[in-house]
């Protein structure tokens, strides 16, 4: 008597088994070649489609030629270093172009380097007559105040010695009126009192005598406050001097400094650009998309020549030999799971392979989940159950050939017994227990 299979309905989705390998491209580019096509088998490092270089070799050409003038300048920078410190121009004239150029760096640095000694030499002397300005002064301001002569036999030689003798010349001839004007002022006091001149006289001498005194107290007061404004311009210009002498002699140190500056600025562009290089080198290589083991390439889409390919794009999968390609994940409702286990049998209808022209699909159930899980859009519960799909291609009625691609939705029906057709008739009515 013919048998009927008693199965159990969910719905599923065919996802890419664990040990199925994706190929990805990694770069911005198009096609160059395919090939291989799905179905075919392919050895471990063997390349099953290349994208086009050529924009990737012009930009390798173009950073070749940036490392190679940075490398040179470098050279150059310490060329040029090893030439301040010598003292020596040791750039050629019939050299690169960077090198003839880096002559006439060094010329202009020399022609500033010896204008500044020129003017160092000038400086140097401005700086000699200043201190011995400053050391005049102060010997004129202190002999002023001491009452003595405080030049030394060496300061002698200064204008501010033969300025010193010129204020006491001065200085004498106003204590010789202060002597005459005080001795004629002791007179007319005398001969007031005998009566010999009048009042008025007197008064008029001492005047006199008191102007000059004046007059005395005046020029010293002067000349002290002439030699201090003095000492205070003469000290601004020893400080200055001083200040340029110290630039100037800090010429080549600092140029040095600043070799160094740009020798560390072009070690850091030189860096960047070997980054570059080797991001476009591993660029370079990912242009060849290469199966990482042997088994058979299935294509995740049509790929012709010309074709633009994005970062990212899941281009392919290898299916290992006699390995499997996909699994199928089931959701079988709450009120189905304790009628079925692990290890029965599974046939898959696919939404996009019609059953009646394609036929089914056959599997088994793997694992089953310890939990159900809770679909919110329609209020049910279900447990996931996965499953192995035997992986062939199907063939219509009409002799067409399809494989299940990732994704493809499905039913799956496990096949929980078999019974006769009689039997399964009388359950249906009620009249078998």
């Amino acid at each position: 008597m013919s048998e009927i299979d008693v199965v159990v309905k969910s719905s599923g989705v065919v996802r890419p088994y664990k040990n199925v390998n994706t190929i990805s491209n990694m770069v911005t580019s198009r096609v160059e070649e395919v090939y291989f096509q799905n179905g075919d088998f392919v050895q471990a490092g063997e390349t099953i489609l290349k994208l086009d270089i050529e924009g990737f070799e012009i930009e390798e050409n173009s950073l070749l030629v940036q490392l190679a003038e940075l490398e040179e300048e470098l050279e150059l920078l310490e060329l040029y270093k090893e030439a301040v410190q010598t003292n020596t121009n040791l750039f050629a004239l019939d050299g690169t172009r960077l090198e003839e150029n880096y002559h006439y760096v060094y010329l202009k640095y020399e022609m500033e380097r010896n204008s500044l000694l020129e003017k160092s030499k000038m400086f140097d002397a401005k700086l000699y007559d200043s201190q011995a300005e400053l050391d005049g002064t102060n010997a004129f301001l202190k002999s002023i105040e001491s009452g003595n002569n405080s030049f030394s036999q060496e300061l002698m030689a200064t204008e501010s010695y033969q300025e010193y003798t010129s204020y006491l010349l001065q200085l004498n001839e106003i204590n010789i009126s202060i002597t005459n004007y005080s001795n004629d002022y002791e007179i007319k006091q005398s001969l007031l009192a005998s009566g010999g001149i009048a009042e008025a006289e007197l008064t008029t001498a001492k005047l006199n005598l008191d102007t000059a005194r004046n007059q005395y107290s005046k020029f010293v007061s002067d000349t002290k406050l002439s030699l201090k404004t003095k000492l205070e311009r003469y000290a601004e210009n020893l400080h200055n001097f001083e200040g340029e002498l110290s630039n100037q002699s800090n010429f080549s140190t600092q140029t040095l400094i600043n070799i160094n500056s740009q020798v560390q600025n072009k070690n850091k562009e030189l860096n960047a650009l070997k980054t570059r290089m080797k991001s476009l080198n591993l660029n370079m290589i990912d242009t060849e998309l290469k199966a990482p083991i042997s088994g058979y390439v299935n294509f995740n889409g049509l790929y012709s020549v010309g074709d633009y390919m994005s970062p990212g794009k899941e281009v392919a999968t290898i299916i290992p030999e006699n390995g499997e390609s996909f699994k199928i994940q089931m959701y079988v409702p709450n009120k189905d799971i304790s009628n079925i286990d692990v290890g029965d049998q599974v046939k898959y209808r696919f939404d996009a392979l019609p059953y009646k022209e394609y036929g089914v699909l056959e599997g088994k159930i793997k694992n089953i989940s310890v939990d159900a899980s809770y679909n919110e859009t329609q209020g049910t519960s279900y447990y996931l159950v996965e499953s192995t799909v035997v992986n062939k291609p199907m063939v219509s009625y009409k002799g067409t050939q399809a494989t299940i691609k990732v994704g493809m939705s499905l039913e799956a029906q496990v096949i929980t017994e078999s019974k006769s057709v009689l039997h399964y008739l009388l359950e249906k009515i009620d009249l078998w227990d």
